[in-house]
C-alpha cells in the first residue's frame, strides 16, 4: 500500500491526494478516524445497535445506556479507533464488560452481537460523475475451527492444525481449562468467533458471488451514505438469496481508503497477485479523487493529516499496552 500511495502521490503532486475519495469523513478513512462516526452514515436498519463511550465513562452509566437502548449480552466490544481486530472481544455478561473497561485506556464501542451465520467483506466504489457503483472484490471468511475425533483434547487438535497452532498462546489464555475437553467425533469447535485474519480466520476470494442484484443492493447503500465513494463493508448475513434482495444483513463496520481488498489473503493467491490487486484498487481510488478534484472538492492539508497520524499512532500504542 505504501508503494501505491507514493506512486499516486507522485502522479497527483500531493501526499494527501487520497483525502478527496470520501469527503464525508476526515482523511477519507485512512487513519485516526472514529469507527462509530463512520458507522452512523449507514442507514440505521442495516447496522447493529451500537453505543460509543469515552474511556472515562462510569461503568454504571455504560450499563444504564445499554439498558435504555435494549442492548443485551452477548455483545462485541472494540476500540473506537482501532484496526485488524486488536482488542476486539465478545463478552457474555456485565462482569466481563467491567473487566474490559477497567483495562481499556481508550474510547470503546459496544455493539449488538448479530446472530447471523455468514460473514462477507464487500469492496465497493462509486463513480462521482455517473453515480454508478461497482463491486471491486468480495471476501468470504472461514472462522478458526477444529473438528473432534472423540479421543483428542481441543488443545491436541489445535496442535495438529497449523492455522490454529499459530494461535495456541492466545487460545490458551482465552479458553483456559476448557481446552482439555474432548469433543465428540465430528463435533465442530469454533475456536474464535471474530472473523479476523490475525485471529486465525481463513480469507477466501468470493468474486464468484458478484451479481448484478448484489451490485444494485450496494449501489443503493453507498449512495445513501452521502459523499462516500470508496471502501469496504464488513457484514453478517443470513442467506445469499436474501442478501441479493437487500434483506437480512447487518454491517458491522465500514472501512475507507485504508481498507485492503482482503480477498488477496486467499491461500491460493500469490504475492504478485496481491500486489496487483492493491495497485488496481488504488488506481480506482486515484481516478475517483481526480474526478472529485475537477468538481472542486478540496484535499486535506499535510499538516492536518500529520495530526491524524499522530492520533492514530498514539492510539495504537495504547492498544498494545
Amino acid at each position: 500500500m505504501i508503494l501505491a500511495w507514493l506512486w499516486y502521490s507522485l502522479r497527483s503532486g500531493t501526499l494527501m491526494f487520497f483525502s478527496r475519495a470520501n469527503p464525508a469523513i476526515p482523511t477519507a478513512g485512512m487513519l485516526g478516524i472514529s469507527k462509530f462516526d463512520i458507522l452512523v452514515l449507514i442507514p440505521s436498519h442495516h447496522i447493529p445497535k451500537t453505543l460509543r463511550f469515552t474511556e472515562d465513562t462510569d461503568f454504571d452509566e455504560i450499563i444504564s445506556s445499554m439498558e435504555s437502548a435494549r442492548l443485551e449480552f452477548p455483545v462485541f466490544v472494540k476500540p473506537d479507533l482501532g484496526e485488524r481486530g486488536r482488542r476486539v472481544e465478545r463478552l457474555i455478561n456485565p462482569e466481563e464488560l467491567e473487566r474490559y473497561c477497567q483495562r481499556a485506556n481508550f474510547d470503546i464501542m459496544v455493539q449488538q452481537c448479530v446472530e447471523l451465520p455468514n460473514e462477507l467483506s464487500i469492496f465497493v466504489y462509486r463513480d462521482p460523475i455517473s453515480g454508478v457503483s461497482n463491486i471491486a472484490s468480495i471476501c468470504t471468511k472461514q472462522k478458526l475451527t477444529v473438528t473432534g475425533d472423540g479421543a483428542s483434547t481441543i488443545l491436541e487438535l489445535v496442535a495438529r492444525k497449523p492455522r490454529a497452532r499459530f494461535q495456541r498462546k492466545r487460545l490458551i489464555k482465552k479458553w483456559g481449562v476448557k481446552l482439555n475437553d474432548v469433543p465428540a467425533s465430528g463435533e465442530l469447535i469454533i475456536l474464535e468467533s471474530i472473523g479476523n485474519h490475525n485471529k486465525g480466520s481463513k480469507f477466501l476470494d468470493g468474486k464468484h458471488l458478484i451479481t448484478s442484484e448484489l451490485t444494485e443492493v450496494f449501489d443503493k447503500l453507498i449512495s445513501a451514505m452521502g459523499q462516500i465513494y470508496y471502501g469496504r463493508f464488513d457484514l453478517l448475513y443470513g442467506t445469499l438469496e436474501d442478501l441479493n434482495k437487500g434483506l437480512n444483513f447487518k454491517i458491522v463496520e465500514f472501512n475507507g481508503v485504508a481498507s485492503e481488498p482482503i480477498h488477496i489473503y486467499d491461500p491460493k493467491h500469490s504475492l504478485i497477485f496481491a500486489y496487483r490487486e492493491v495497485f488496481r484498487h488504488w488506481k480506482i481510488m486515484f481516478k475517483i479523487c481526480k474526478s472529485l478534484k475537477r468538481r472542486g472538492v478540496g484535499r486535506m492539508k499535510l499538516g492536518e493529516g500529520l495530526k491524524y497520524f499522530k492520533k492514530f499512532r498514539d492510539q495504537q500504542r495504547r492498544l498494545a499496552g
